[in-house]
């Protein structure tokens, strides 16, 4: 994306007038925390291991790290971005807990209503103009705000919050489950291991995953591997497929293809000599 080292640069960007996804059509890996304003249209995405339409003065929290998809934009879709990088959320989350992350992973969109909307349009106006200003000490205040504005929106949820405590619970065991498999897709492909992970019997486990997605836990682990692999194989050229299977955590080359192969439909030199 063009505003990749705009992004970077600053830490945290507004970003405008926003009317489509970087890649439509097909899942990619965010590695950006994105907060986000719907002002027209609609768009209806899959994240991580949710989906739903985005609506005109819905607001959405996505952490980094997560499958995203956008399966239908309206013509007149148009949202605002407040865009954090991977260095600037990693410093954030060293002094401040998102403490209702748990929600927003299992359900990242809350609709505002008239007021609540112009409020969040109104922190975000303020930090365009700071980020345009050139103080030097705009970075310090950004996070300020950004906080802010992430502390403003849990307000707003926590109003009409009507969560179960055992539906927390299941999604919490959704949330982890993401976490630990973007922290250890490279070396464990195994399901035991993350119900073993988060102190949990295999078949406990296994049977949340299933009710809470609608998929066993085996399918998401493949999914985010294979998406991974796709990644690498449309950017790292120089990496051949032993390497790429290496990287992935396969024990051997074969191995990784027939998995490649059952997810992707096809193997990964295909894909590969589509996306030279």
């Amino acid at each position: 994306m063009h505003y990749a080292s705009l992004i970077e640069a600053e830490g945290i960007v507004v970003i405008d007038n926003i009317t489509t996804m970087p890649v439509f059509n097909e899942p990619f890996i965010s590695e950006y925390m994105v907060f986000g304003v719907c002002n027209s249209g609609s768009n209806y995405a899959k994240y991580g291991i949710n989906s739903g339409d985005l609506v005109q003065k819905d607001m959405y929290i996505i952490f980094p790290n997560h499958i995203i998809m956008a399966d239908r934009v309206s013509e007149d879709y148009n949202t605002t971005l407040v865009v954090v990088s991977k260095g600037m959320f990693e410093e954030i989350t060293s002094h401040f807990s998102f403490q209702r992350r748990f929600q927003y992973e299992q359900n990242p969109i809350y609709h505002l209503s008239d007021s609540q909307y112009e409020d969040i349009l109104k922190i975000i106006a303020a930090m365009r103009v700071l980020g345009r200003s050139g103080m030097p000490s705009r970075k310090y205040h950004l996070i300020a705000m950004f906080v802010a504005l992430i502390k403003l929106s849990d307000f707003f949820r926590c109003l009409s919050s009507s969560e179960e405590d055992s539906v927390v619970s299941r999604h919490r065991i959704s949330a982890q489950f993401f976490d630990a498999i973007v922290k250890h897709y490279q070396q464990e492909h195994s399901v035991a291991f993350y119900a073993e992970l988060l102190c949990l019997s295999p078949k406990y486990f296994s049977d949340v995953i299933k009710q809470e997605t609608g998929h066993g836990a085996k399918y998401w682990i493949e999914s985010y591997i294979i998406i991974e692999a796709k990644r690498l194989l449309r950017t790292q050229k120089n990496l051949n497929m032993q390497e790429i299977s290496v990287l992935l955590g396969y024990d051997d080359q074969t191995t990784f293809s027939r998995s490649f192969k059952k997810v992707a439909g096809e193997t990964p030199s295909s894909f590969r000599q589509r996306h030279k």
